[in-house]
């Protein structure tokens, strides 16, 4: 699992070192560099999975990220430093990467891999899914890929959840702490009766049916919705709540994910109302209480309560979670971490100014 990440020269971060915990949270103003931090654990997956040694060429653009050009991805304000560190630690390990540049190359879409330095066995990171802030909304139907993508099967927009889930949707789900939040009795550990129960959680029943047309190559998906009447009425995913197919990647992700795997997802609260953004905050800490390692990016404050919630019901524990919030003014000094606690009782120990204290300062100007 990964612990810390020291960034050196990458974008705006000079000299910085992240702690990540079960469950890692990147919050701050739109264009602090929260996205930055994700972007360098997506490149690092990058290199190490293509088996890269001292002096290949790495390509700052492939299957997980886009991150432009060499310049895109050096410090504006270290032009002296020709090199890029990125470090990654877990537990027992470490594997340091650092990146130069090559004038001899004509494509300024790559950089130089000067130097890679393991100690002990670096920890795999086990990357599940990585889903992005733009995933892939309510559709007639899905597209059925010929083979899944090899670092981020689910795609980076979640294109191909509804794929996922007929290949699993008979298999069970292994009981464990994680699914009996959902149901005690553990009558319906199944994916699609599980997707159901975290449907129910957002307070609709709804039953997802993924109807598979071999000959066209594409996946539709039926939400039947229940009545007060208890009767059931089918929809297409285009004349039902937006949230619930923009969700649909992050419930089955978790649900399907082994203790030990990673699983990104920026702006989890995307679509959702206040209530279903806190149910998220609560499910994203019980997969990351089950061994999941979570790292979430999000602007919401209900995320933040369902987390804290979470804590104080004693279905995480405090030091599973670790928030981290990202100040950049935009000064030579780079973007820098303050790291907040969560106590035992849900309580936030400090606040730094513009950690999700909009509310207050709002109703301070009002009243």
């Amino acid at each position: 699992m990964l612990r810390k990440l020291r960034l050196g020269n990458f974008k705006c971060y000079n000299d910085t070192t992240i702690d990540f915990s079960n469950l890692t949270v990147f919050s701050g103003i739109n264009g602090s560099g929260k996205s930055t931090a994700i972007q360098s654990v997506l490149l690092m997956k990058q290199i190490l999975n293509d088996g890269k040694k001292k002096g290949d060429v790495v390509d700052l653009n492939g299957e997980l990220i886009y991150l432009g050009t060499a310049d895109d991805v050096q410090s504006k304000w270290m032009p002296e430093k020709t090199s890029t560190t990125m470090e990654f630690m877990d537990e027992q390990s470490s594997v340091k990467i650092m990146l130069g540049k090559d004038f001899k190359f004509s494509d300024i879409h790559k950089m130089r891999l000067e130097d890679i330095e393991y100690k002990n066995i670096i920890g795999d990171f086990r990357l599940l899914a990585y889903l992005s802030a733009e995933r892939i909304g309510p559709r007639t139907a899905f597209d059925v890929p010929h083979t899944l993508p090899r670092l981020n099967p689910y795609g980076n927009k979640g294109e191909n959840t509804a794929a996922i889930i007929v290949h699993h949707e008979g298999e069970k789900l292994p009981k464990g702490d994680f699914l009996k939040r959902f149901s005690e009795d553990g009558s319906s550990n199944t994916l699609l009766g599980q997707l159901q129960n975290c449907y129910a959680l957002l307070g609709k029943e709804i039953r997802i049916r993924p109807i598979y047309h071999e000959d066209a190559e594409k996946i539709a998906l039926e939400y039947s919705v229940c009545t007060k009447y208890r009767t059931w009425n089918s929809f297409r995913p285009l004349n039902v709540g937006f949230g619930l197919t923009y969700t649909l990647p992050i419930f089955t992700s978790l649900l399907l994910a082994n203790a030990g795997d990673m699983v990104i997802v920026e702006n989890p609260e995307a679509h959702l109302h206040p209530k279903g953004q806190v149910v998220m905050g609560r499910f994203l800490a019980w997969a990351a209480s089950a061994g999941v390692q979570v790292i979430i990016e999000t602007h919401s404050d209900h995320v933040i309560n369902g987390i804290r919630l979470a804590v104080k019901k004693e279905e995480a524990k405090p030091e599973q979670v670790k928030l981290n919030y990202v100040g950049n003014d935009d000064s030579e000094e780079g973007a820098q971490i303050v790291s907040p606690n969560i106590l035992p009782d849900g309580r936030i120990d400090i606040w730094p100014e513009g950690f999700f204290d909009e509310y207050d300062n709002t109703l301070a100007e009002l009243f």
